[in-house]
């Protein structure tokens, strides 16, 4: 039997860290039973084995967004949520690092709705975009938006100034996707990443892992800079502490773990509290919440106990 080897560096210092853990029960359907590895080398997290590319597409395709989940999106609060503080700080970090005035295409792989792209356009009205996303409500969103939507992306036939790649990297089951992304870079192309940060001194204490399969350090950017032949532009950590999201994770799998069992239950109490409350005390209510909400963490840079991990590379 071949030894398993890390999915990054190929060296096969690789040791068991821990059964995966699902946020949603009812996705062992589709991702099987998974463990996860650590290299001693390169400090990447991985799943072995990986799930089937066939139930992944059909898991993405059909289940991710379906109502009632985690990731459900409600088209009719689409826009109004477009300001808001993550997509604010994104807007800021790339603005700092990347002269508008000479990009002219963007490419959004694992797109979702493309705040990112459509805040950019907001204010560069020459960038023209293009995205990558299979989801139903998505593509709807997107079209509305102005993106040029790539359902296959071997049928990309452009090239492109700047690739963003927002939490779609950890849902991959390698990293082929960054040769070809070089593939459709123009020259000194930009491409930005963000991931969550699975320091593993931190990431111990998770309540669940899934839908992600791969486990990001800081430390793996630096390998990629090797192994893609990538300048690195900026690397640094984002987003409030990892203690606060596994407060938000333990959360949500009080809610979600059950689905789809909870999904009926789910749609009568939404009906009710719609019937019930009238909108300007459900906006008392979020004005509220927000202002317990400490806003400063939404655009803290550069702590090792952050949530998430960014990255922006520079094609030679």
């Amino acid at each position: 039997m071949d030894k398993l080897k890390c999915i990054l560096c190929g060296s096969d210092k690789v040791f068991f860290f821990d059964d995966y853990k699902f946020n949603v029960k009812a996705d062992e359907k589709f991702f099987g039973k998974l463990k996860i590895y650590r290299c001693n080398n390169c400090d990447l997290g991985f799943c072995n084995p990986m799930p089937k590319l066939d139930n992944l597409k059909d898991y993405y395709e059909n289940i991710y967004r379906a109502e009632g989940r985690p990731h459900e999106i409600n088209p009719k609060n689409i826009d109004v949520n477009i300001y808001n503080y993550k997509n604010l700080n994104y807007f800021q970090y790339l603005t700092t690092f990347i002269d508008f005035s000479k990009i002219e295409k963007i490419f959004d792989f694992g797109s979702g709705t493309g705040d990112i792209g459509f805040l950019l356009k907001k204010k560069f009205k020459h960038l023209k975009l293009f995205s990558s996303e299979k989801d139903t409500i998505c593509k709807k969103i997107l079209n509305k938006r102005g993106f040029h939507n790539y359902e296959e992306i071997e049928n990309i036939n452009e090239k492109f100034d700047l690739i963003i790649s927002t939490h779609s990297l950890e849902h991959m089951t390698d990293f082929s996707i960054i040769n070809f992304f070089k593939k459709i870079s123009n020259k000194e192309c930009k491409i930005f990443f963000e991931v969550p940060n699975c320091e593993f001194k931190y990431y111990q204490e998770r309540p669940y892992d899934s839908p992600h399969l791969i486990f990001f350090s800081k430390r793996n950017f630096l390998t990629f800079k090797e192994k893609f032949n990538l300048d690195i532009v900026d690397l640094n950590y984002s987003s409030y502490s990892i203690k606060k999201s596994f407060e938000y994770m333990e959360e949500s799998k009080k809610i979600y773990q059950e689905w789809p069992a909870q999904d009926i239950v789910f749609k009568k109490i939404k009906k009710i509290i719609k019937f019930l409350l009238p909108k300007i005390i459900l906006d008392f209510r979020e004005y509220l919440v927000e202002k317990k909400t400490d806003k400063l963490d939404y655009f803290k840079l550069n702590k090792k106990d952050s949530w998430c991990l960014r990255v922006l590379f520079k094609i030679n």
